[in-house]
């Protein structure tokens, strides 16, 4: 057998046994059902195999149908007609771990340089007709190339819509992860506060905060910050910028646990904030709860952003809700911090139940500086559960 390639049989659903040893949930049959999902819809639009490429900056894929978190630059996974998995890797700690891990799978490949080393050895699948690719525009060219060199006549299509509909909605594993990541997130904030209190610049703020969230047990956090007045525009990498009394310092925590995020948005003053900062706060404060007490299933994406976009509105800051201030009033969170649907007033998207999002109404104010509250909610039958629960008031430190 060559050295780079490892067997595991796929088994029928009885045979399943693996489980996780802290509640019992059977991994296997979790990342088989998410499967059949994918091919049954791939099946809707005849589509006979799906090939789903991961790096090591968006690993959705790979967490989402195998757990896999990988250590290389890229992972790959291709799921034959007949339901069988194959993984390749990019690098031998990932091939060791991969046939640890997942000895299910029908075939892991350690890959080569050239990118060829897979396609040369899934030939033998005799894949044809039209192959669905998630992740097909971070595709190398290098790898795109074998593939069709191996296949010729195979059609590429983008499955990474697809994709993102059926993850859409979030398993009660799912769901606890991400509980976890935002009570994680509440207690990063309260750090935040400690190091602005310290008088520390924003490099060593952000720096307090990821030790906080590591030493909490998760992988990865996404985090920028603000500090200033009206010259803050937007939230951005650190520098070494000190807050001074007077500033606002603004930031957005998104840890990661199990792969799945929660995010917190939250704004302070160091010393006092005058009375323009509260006045002007109490408009975002307002907008977040007006979106929030609208959601449940059934109400559109849309009218959620209107609902904050409104409050704005109604104080004469309409102009400061469109493109040219703020991205967006809130989006999806799962396995990536900024998932489907985008909140705004052009989106199409309806509310169901499990679907986790942040809501922001983030954005910039006039003689006040960019401003931002943001909470993690997941929507239930009749409403939404609030994830974030820490204080979202201007806090003085």
């Amino acid at each position: 057998m060559d050295d780079r390639r490892g067997h595991g049989q796929l088994p029928g659903k009885e045979q399943i046994s693996i489980k996780d040893e802290e509640d019992g949930v059977d991994l296997k049959e979790t990342y088989l059902r998410r499967i059949e999902r994918f091919l049954k819809g791939a099946k809707e639009k005849e589509i006979e195999s799906l090939f789903f490429y991961s790096n090591a900056w968006r690993r959705e894929d790979s967490r989402y149908l195998a757990g896999f978190n990988f250590l290389g630059p890229f992972n790959v996974l291709l799921i034959t007609p007949d339901g069988k998995v194959r993984m390749g890797v990019s690098c031998p700690s990932d091939f060791r771990k991969a046939k640890e891990e997942l000895p299910w799978l029908e075939e892991i490949i350690l890959e080569t340089p050239d990118m060829g080393q897979m396609a040369r050895a899934w030939e033998k699948t005799g894949i044809h007709g039209k192959m669905g690719v998630s992740g097909l525009d971070l595709l190398p060219i290098r790898l795109l190339k074998q593939l069709q060199k191996s296949f010729p006549g195979l059609a590429l299509v983008s499955i990474t819509d697809m994709v993102n509909q059926i993850r859409l909605i979030k398993s009660s594993d799912e769901l606890d992860s991400i509980r976890r990541s935002a009570a994680l997130g509440d207690k990063a904030y309260e750090t935040f506060l400690e190091s602005v209190r310290d008088g520390r610049n924003a490099y060593e703020i952000m720096a307090d905060v990821e030790r906080t969230v590591k030493q909490g047990g998760a992988e990865d956090n996404f985090m920028i910050i603000g500090i200033g007045g009206v010259d803050v525009m937007a939230m951005a990498p650190p520098t070494d910028r000190v807050p001074i009394k007077g500033d606002q310092v603004l930031t957005e925590i998104t840890p990661h646990i199990e792969g799945y995020c929660a995010q917190i948005c939250r704004t302070c003053v160091k010393g006092k904030p005058t009375r323009a900062q509260l006045k002007g706060f109490d408009i975002f404060l307002k907008s977040e709860e007006e979106a929030i007490k609208i959601m449940k299933p059934g109400v559109s994406v849309a009218e959620v952003a209107k609902a904050q976009n409104d409050v704005f509105r109604s104080h004469g800051f309409g102009d400061y809700v469109t493109v040219q201030y703020t991205r967006t009033r809130g989006h999806g969170l799962g396995l990536w911090q900024s998932e489907p649907p985008i909140i705004n007033e052009e989106s199409k998207a309806v509310l169901k139940e499990n679907m986790v999002l942040i809501v922001h109404p983030n954005t910039y104010m006039p003689g006040v500086g960019y401003l931002v509250v943001g909470e993690t909610v997941v929507v239930t039958k009749d409403g939404v559960e609030i994830l974030t629960k820490a204080d979202r008031t201007l806090r003085a430190v």
